[in-house]
């Protein structure tokens, strides 16, 4: 599929209640059709995996193209070269939150990225490492010892995180909670002792 075709298809989908909420949210007029995740999943199985295609549309300045070029992507064919040009386009939450368990997460240097990124001054790395440990989690690929570990580093450095990272620990948390009984024990422990994010 040509990408004008992929706008047009968009457009065609447009969805005025999410084009609201998306200027609600601080998004400026224009940047987004207003589709939401599930309805932007559907129309990538119409499109399909197309590597080409979809760094046409992470190169588009609208919010619905970025994801949808996430979720049409090709994992094997991504590059870390790629992943450090895709870096600094990313600042709205809902698009690190895509790009980590959309296209993150089908990486198999995920893990690589996850300890590179954990201690990087950059916000959005250590943002996306935190939302990688989640999908590490979710999908049973961390063995309990380095469950607790992250929990732990989760009790420390929690309260001292911005706004999104603090979310993205949480969700982190939780995902490493329910790997089995004693992280689940471990998780509830580290809450308490957080209290009120």
């Amino acid at each position: 599929m040509e990408l004008a075709a992929v706008i047009q298809l968009l457009e065609e989908h447009q969805n005025p209640r999410g084009i609201k909420a998306w200027e609600k949210m601080g998004g400026k007029p224009g940047g987004s059709y207003g589709l939401g995740l599930t309805q932007q999943k559907k129309l990538a199985k119409t499109i399909g995996r197309d590597h080409d295609l979809a760094g046409e549309l992470w190169q588009e300045d609208i919010y619905d193209c970025k994801i949808l070029s996430l979720l049409i992507e090709e994992p094997k064919r991504v590059d870390r070269d790629q992943i450090e040009r895709s870096l600094p386009q990313i600042g709205q939450w809902m698009l690190a939150y895509t790009f980590a368990n959309s296209l993150l997460a089908k990486l198999k240097y995920q893990p690589e990225l996850v300890a590179e990124w954990m201690d990087s001054e950059e916000e959005i790395r250590r943002r996306l490492s935190w939302l990688m440990v989640a999908n590490l989690g979710r999908s049973r690929k961390l063995d309990p010892d380095e469950a607790f570990r992250l929990l732990e580093r989760i009790e420390q450095d929690l309260q001292g995180e911005e706004n999104f990272g603090r979310d993205a620990m949480n969700n982190a948390m939780r995902e490493l909670g329910a790997l089995n009984a004693d992280t689940y024990t471990k998780a509830v422990a580290v809450a308490d002792h957080i209290g009120k994010v």
